[in-house]
């Protein structure tokens, strides 16, 4: 899923030189950092008005801060891909980034599906196949909300779990250069799970191969279908 985060910076000349050390001690939680460290930027900052404290910096740290109600310091939100079930099915959900100002999907789920999970601003459409046509390629209704979406899937966890584990162990025995394991429901065609190992690291440039993907709902005339 997609979480803010938020770069903290302070402007040092707003702050009384008597109360740095103060001021530092009460970043240094919330920052993840040593009282010292943080004292050290604020006694030296990069520009007369302005140094960068700590980047990625999670909302509720983020709160923490605010509530201090310390003068001269300011955050600035940003957006970072969250996997609670670690690497599996990153390859699959893929990532997002911001073009021209706009959080926008980069790959996989979050790219294919971009135009639904974007929504547009301020407004809401829905498409009923008895009053009007809907997608032509697969016939699916268009949502649109101010606020980015998160992708769904029919995905099991368990499943690819043991399948990336599958891929891996598989490819340092045969010395492989990559594995790719799509499970499907034969009887629908949905895709129940897929992995792939290597996967790529969301905190280094994305360098992974595509896994496969289809633009229509396996219910769908135009869905590829079991034999």
């Amino acid at each position: 899923m997609t979480v803010a985060t938020y770069l903290v910076g302070a402007d040092p000349t707003q702050i009384a030189a008597a109360k740095l050390q103060n001021a530092a001690s009460s970043l240094a939680g919330p920052l993840g950092m040593t009282p010292d460290a943080v004292l050290s930027l604020l006694q030296h900052p990069t520009s007369p008005q302005w140094v960068v404290l700590a980047k990625d910096v999670p909302a509720q740290a983020s709160s923490q801060i605010t509530a201090l109600g310390l003068p001269g310091i300011r955050q600035v939100a940003s957006y970072a891909r969250s996997y609670p079930q670690g690497s599996v099915a990153a390859n699959i959900i893929g990532f997002t980034g911001t073009s021209h100002g706009v959080l926008a999907g980069g790959a996989g789920l979050e790219l294919q599906h971009n135009a639904l999970l974007a929504g547009r601003s301020g407004s809401e459409q829905v498409a009923d196949r008895h009053r009007r046509p809907a997608d032509p390629a697969c016939g699916r209704p268009h949502h649109g909300r101010g606020e980015r979406q998160q992708p769904a899937a029919h995905h099991r966890p368990g499943a690819a779990v043991r399948a990336e584990q599958a891929c891996a162990s598989q490819v340092k025995k045969t010395k492989a250069d990559n594995c790719t394991v799509v499970i499907i429901q034969p009887k629908t065609g949905a895709v129940l799970a897929m992995a792939q190992y290597p996967t790529y690291d969301r905190r280094t440039s994305p360098t992974w191969t595509r896994p496969p993907t289809w633009p229509c709902r396996p219910s769908s005339s135009r869905a590829p279908r079991p034999r």
